[in-house]
């Protein structure tokens, strides 16, 4: 039966890899040949398109980089037509069972090596943090398609999702689970409670569950450990929302609705201007499918000096993913993110950066990563 459980979670994990659809990547030089020298890739990855194949990308060199930054930050994953070509059908399905057959292979030996835990590439020490550029480093045009309300998405685009249903739907059932292991949810607690909130803050959770971990790192009561003013909660599931005790008024909004099912057709917070002192986005910013939308509204509802925390881990509903997130690890998450709040609304925001949060091995906690690593993105509005 072991035998068996492997093979179904490899065999598993191989679908998963397949199906996930093409996006455009941000990484540096070091990461991304480093990716390619420590794990197996797919010689060929499928795009959207039946019948099409994708030639894989060759390994970055020195002469690619950034000629002001010094960093490779767009490596495109979905080349144009005229860098495909055709194939039959027999060709295809040959391609793709030998596709299958690298991963598993690749996977089962990572199963069996001693010194690799997981396939999973994870960021080293201050990866997470020279993530983000200085303000005048970061390039003038925006490094992914744009998802408006008024342009409509299509498939294969960076905001593209694999379950393009309504989100009323996705999350019409209530979820009292956490999405992160228990040392993640401690770290997070004492992160938003040590460097985070301050006496008398008025705080919108964007993206608002069951809890806002606004309490102490140990108490799962959930009750803030510092005395706040406004605490507002914004979500997908009045039921969840009712259960958080740090909330003191909520609302359910999908940031995701189309054009249609919004008023003049752009999206508006339910807040007056100037109204917080604090935005925390936790573990949601990966489903946004107008992110810069999104956080173009929150420099409206942020007073002057106040902060957003945008926090995130690996941990996921694959299927509500953007492809900008799903197809990058966690250093393209955090340049991502970076980029979200750089190009909303027109520099809104000042003391851009990217913290390490995750738990590492060592006395110094300067090791590798363990659990479920936890990142954050915070940035002052001006």
């Amino acid at each position: 039966s072991s035998y068996l459980s492997l093979f179904l979670f490899l065999f598993s994990n191989t679908i998963l890899a397949s199906s996930l659809h093409s996006c455009t990547t941000t990484n540096g030089i070091s990461q991304i040949n480093r990716r390619r020298r420590h794990r197996f890739v797919m010689s060929f990855a499928m795009s959207g398109e039946y019948g099409r194949i994708r030639p894989p990308l060759p390994p970055v060199t020195h002469s690619q980089l950034d000629a002001e930054g010094g960093r490779v930050r767009y490596v495109s994953l979905s080349l144009s037509s005229s860098d495909t070509f055709a194939i039959s059908r027999k060709q295809w399905w040959r391609r793709v069972a030998t596709t299958s057959s690298y991963s598993l292979l690749s996977q089962f030996f990572f199963s069996l090596s001693p010194t690799v835990a997981s396939p999973v590439l994870l960021p080293d020490v201050g990866e997470i943090e020279a993530s983000i550029p200085s303000e005048s480093d970061w390039p003038v045009d925006i490094p992914f398609d744009v998802a408006t309300r008024r342009r409509r998405r299509s498939a294969g685009t960076s905001f593209a999702r694999l379950d393009e249903s309504p989100d009323a739907v996705f999350y019409s059932a209530p979820r009292f689970g956490e999405h992160v292991d228990t040392d993640c949810i401690r770290r997070m607690n004492e992160y938003f409670v040590t460097e985070v909130l301050r006496k008398g803050d008025d705080v919108l959770d964007l993206g608002a569950s069951w809890t806002s971990h606004l309490g102490p790192a140990d108490d799962v009561s959930g009750k803030p450990a510092v005395q706040l003013g406004r605490v507002a909660g914004l979500g997908m599931n009045a039921e969840e929302m009712k259960k958080n005790v740090a909330l003191k008024e909520y609302v359910v909004f999908d940031l995701n609705a189309d054009v249609d099912a919004l008023d003049g057709g752009s999206l508006r917070l339910p807040y007056d201007d100037k109204s917080f002192d604090v935005v925390l986005c936790q573990l949601s910013i990966d489903y946004f499918v107008y992110p810069l939308e999104v956080i173009a509204e929150v420099g409206r509802v942020l007073r002057p000096g106040g902060r957003i925390h945008i926090v995130f881990s690996n941990r996921l509903f694959i299927e509500k993913a953007v492809g900008i997130w799903t197809g990058a690890d966690d250093v393209d998450h955090a340049y991502t993110v970076g980029a979200y709040i750089n190009y909303a609304g027109g520099k809104l925001f000042s003391d851009l950066r990217a913290i390490d949060l995750s738990k590492r091995k060592g006395r110094r906690n300067d090791g590798p990563i363990t659990g479920d690593p936890l990142y954050a993105v915070t940035a002052i509005k001006k």
